[in-house]
C-alpha cells in the first residue's frame, strides 16, 4: 500500500508505482517498489506551497502514523531558497527523526543528506526527462552563440543584456515574449512565470528508445532545430541559483545541460559554485576549452570566468573548437544516454535497500 503526499503526486500510470519524472504517464520509468509494508511518499518540493503550517503539521503526522517507511522525494533542490519553505522542511525532518524514511535527491546537497544519517539515492536532475535524440554536426552559422532564457529571473535579467552585446542568438521569451521555431516556446510564458503551470508540456512525437509517441513531455527536453541551424554553441543559464548574491547553493544539472550533452553541441555553462563538481560526479567530462576556475569562488567570481571564456570563443575558429573537443563530446553523449536509461533502476535498486 503506499500513501501519497500532497495527493496524486508522483503517482505512476502502473497500478502500485510511482514515477518521479517531470510527468508521471511516461510508463517506462514508472518503478513498483519493492517494500512489503506501508509506504508513504512526500513530495518534497511540494511543501514550499502546502497549506497552513499547523494543517501540514497534521498531515504528515497522519502519514507518519499510518505508514511503515516514508520515501522523501526532492525533485528540486533539497534545501529550498525561501525561509519559509526552509521551516516547513525543518519541521517535517523532525517529524520524521524518530521515523523511518529515506531520501531520493537530484541536487548537489550531499553533505545535508548525509548529515540526516538514512538511506538516499541520488540521482542527476537531467535524469528525470530523455531529451529527444538529435547528433548536431558542425557547420558555420549566422551566430556564434545561443541562449535560450525561460522564466524571468534576477540572473537572466544580468546576463541578458551582456550576451546581446556578442553575436549570439537570444531569445528571452519571460522577459521579451520572444519566440522561435513552431514549438520552442509555444507562447507559454508572461513576464514572470509560465501561463499554464509550471512546465510546458507537449506530446512527445518520433522515435526514441525510451519515449513513445503521445507520451507527455517538456519543450525543454526537445531539440531546438531552428537554433542550432542558426547558431554553433550553447551558452546554458541553469535554473540555479535562484539568487544572484546566494553562495548557499544547491546545485543542480537541468534539462539545460542534459540537452547540450544529449545532441552533442559545444555549450559553456554560467556555473556557480560546484557545477563542475557535479558534472564530474555523473562521470562526465568537462570540455577543454572550459577554464579551470569554472565554478570557483562567489558567485562574482564564476561569472568573471564565464565572460572570460565567451571573450575567448568569441569569433574564434569554432571548426577547431569542435575537433579539439570531439572525445568529451561522444563520451559524454554515451553517459548521458546510459544514465538516463538506467534512472529508473537506480530508483528501483533504492528501494531494495531499505
Amino acid at each position: 500500500m503506499i500513501s501519497y503526499y500532497p495527493p496524486n503526486s508522483a503517482v505512476g500510470s502502473t497500478p502500485g508505482s510511482i514515477n518521479t519524472l517531470y510527468y508521471n504517464s511516461c510508463s517506462y520509468a514508472d518503478v513498483i517498489p519493492q517494500f512489503s509494508g506501508k509506504l508513504g511518499i512526500i513530495k518534497w518540493h511540494s511543501l514550499g506551497g502546502a497549506t497552513d503550517f499547523h494543517s501540514l503539521q497534521l498531515d504528515i503526522q497522519h502519514l507518519i502514523n499510518n505508514t511503515d517507511h516514508i520515501l522523501i522525494l526532492s525533485n528540486e533542490e533539497f534545501w529550498p531558497t525561501l525561509p519559509e519553505s526552509r521551516l516547513r522542511c525543518r519541521m517535517v525532518l523532525d517529524l520524521l527523526k524518530d521515523h523511518s524514511y529515506s531520501i531520493i535527491y537530484h541536487c548537489g546537497a550531499h553533505d545535508r543528506v548525509k548529515q540526516l544519517g538514512v538511506h538516499s539515492t541520488w540521482q542527476p536532475w537531467f535524469c528525470r526527462g530523455p531529451a529527444d535524440v538529435h547528433n548536431y554536426q558542425y557547420c558555420p552559422s549566422d551566430y556564434d552563440f545561443a541562449c535560450l532564457l525561460g522564466r524571468r529571473t534576477a540572473m537572466r535579467d544580468k546576463i541578458a543584456p551582456v550576451l546581446s552585446e556578442y553575436n549570439c542568438l537570444l531569445n528571452y521569451a519571460g522577459r521579451d515574449h520572444t519566440t522561435i521555431g513552431p514549438h520552442e516556446l509555444l507562447g507559454s510564458y508572461n513576464n514572470d512565470s509560465y501561463v499554464n503551470g509550471m512546465h510546458t508540456q507537449i506530446e512527445f512525437t518520433g522515435e526514441h528508445p525510451l519515449l513513445k509517441e503521445g507520451d507527455p513531455t517538456d519543450i525543454g527536453f526537445m531539440s531546438p532545430l531552428e537554433v542550432y541551424e542558426q547558431s554553433v554553441m550553447d551558452l546554458v543559464v541553469e535554473t540555479f541559483p535562484r539568487s544572484i548574491d546566494n553562495d548557499e547553493l544547491s546545485v543542480l544539472l537541468t534539462e539545460k545541460t542534459g540537452k547540450s550533452i544529449a545532441h552533442g553541441r559545444l555549450f559553456r555553462t554560467l556555473g556557480h559554485s560546484g557545477y563542475l563538481g557535479e558534472f564530474i560526479r555523473c562521470g562526465l567530462e568537462p570540455l577543454p576549452i572550459w577554464r579551470s576556475d569554472h565554478d570557483v569562488g562567489t558567485q562574482q567570481d564564476c561569472w568573471n570566468s564565464f565572460i572570460a571564456d565567451v571573450n575567448e570563443y568569441h569569433g574564434n575558429d569554432f571548426e577547431m573548437l569542435y575537433d579539439e573537443c570531439a572525445d568529451q563530446i561522444e563520451y559524454n553523449k554515451n553517459i548521458y544516454w546510459h544514465l538516463v536509461s538506467n534512472y529508473p533502476n537506480q530508483i528501483h535498486k533504492h528501494f531494495e535497500s531499505i
